[in-house]
């Protein structure tokens, strides 16, 4: 079995390029990274570098070692630092943001799973919109969250997919567009749009839709999904949703249509994401398990 501090060794002398920088860097002799390389190498029974001049370049094997090395050094450190935790920590938490407005049904149904599997983890929710859960990650306030995806996910986090959402309109059952199969959101310029924001929010989503959507600057803002779908039926404005499930409106008072925008469907992907330096056993068993729930029901593939 090959000691991690070896392949450390290695890798340190790939990155400088010389032996010697290497161990400068490590703290030690230049004579016991070159001890601790040729074990490395005993310890494979194959080559890893070969000479080059006064330089050095690697094999086959050794480009391969390099390439991988840094994950599996990168995931005993992650293992080392969970266990580590869980030997100390009296009451285990875990800490889910989700999105404010938002529909959770699989996300409750996956709480509920989890917390039968693991009762010794306090499972603790907290709701926010995109950039509020983004930055609650970073502060470490939460440890993972459901969260709608607008731009490209930072380096420091990690993610999985959970679906692509079919992008519908909510209007009042009097509205003229009530009687269309779908709309395109140039008919929908001259309507209201009501949005569920607070007021901090409120300059970045309407930024999002009228960049992202094609929508116009017209909009009024709520505080909670209740009095938006209430304006909605009063024929105040049209609202956005995202899919049909326990917690569409009545039939009577409000339709549902789809969202084209060139005669294509408008789709918005939802993740979960957490840090990745943050990556621990019960993060990633409930990223996993929410996946899998939606796998269930929206029908989204399977990872392999």
């Amino acid at each position: 079995m090959i000691r991690l501090s070896h392949i450390e060794t290695f890798l340190s002398v790939v990155d400088h390029g010389s032996f010697s920088r290497a161990a400068d860097d490590l703290y030690v002799s230049q004579s016991a990274v070159s001890q601790q390389i040729r074990l490395l190498e005993r310890e494979l029974g194959i080559s890893l570098m070969r000479k080059c001049g006064r330089n050095f370049e690697l094999t086959p094997a050794g480009e391969h070692l390099a390439r991988h090395g840094r994950t599996l050094l990168s995931e005993a450190t992650q293992i080392e630092q969970e266990t580590i935790r869980l030997g100390k920590d009296h009451e285990l938490s875990l800490r889910v943001g989700y999105l404010r407005a938002s529909v959770r049904q699989e996300l409750e149904k996956t709480i509920a799973a989890f917390s039968r599997l693991y009762p010794e983890v306090r499972v603790e929710v907290v709701e926010g919109h995109h950039d509020e859960l983004l930055g609650q990650l970073r502060t470490r306030e939460i440890d993972l969250a459901e969260c709608d995806i607008r731009e490209q996910i930072p380096s420091n986090l990690r993610s999985l997919p959970l679906a692509n959402f079919k992008c519908m309109v909510e209007v009042s059952i009097l509205n003229p567009l009530a009687t269309h199969n779908y709309v395109e959101t140039s008919d929908l310029r001259h309507l209201t749009c009501i949005v569920v924001a607070d007021h901090e929010q409120q300059k970045r989503e309407s930024g999002w839709y009228m960049n992202q959507l094609g929508l116009s600057d017209n909009f009024y803002f709520t505080k909670s999904l209740d009095e938006a779908r209430m304006l909605v039926i009063a024929g105040r404005g049209f609202m956005l949703a995202e899919r049909v499930r326990a917690d569409s409106p009545s039939d009577k008072t409000i339709v549902r249509i789809p969202l084209f925008a060139n005669n294509n469907q408008i789709t918005h992907e939802y993740r979960v994401v957490w840090r990745r330096d943050n990556s621990g056993y019960y993060i990633e068993e409930f990223a996993s398990m929410l996946r899998k729930e939606f796998e269930r029901d929206t029908g989204l593939s399977p990872l392999p």
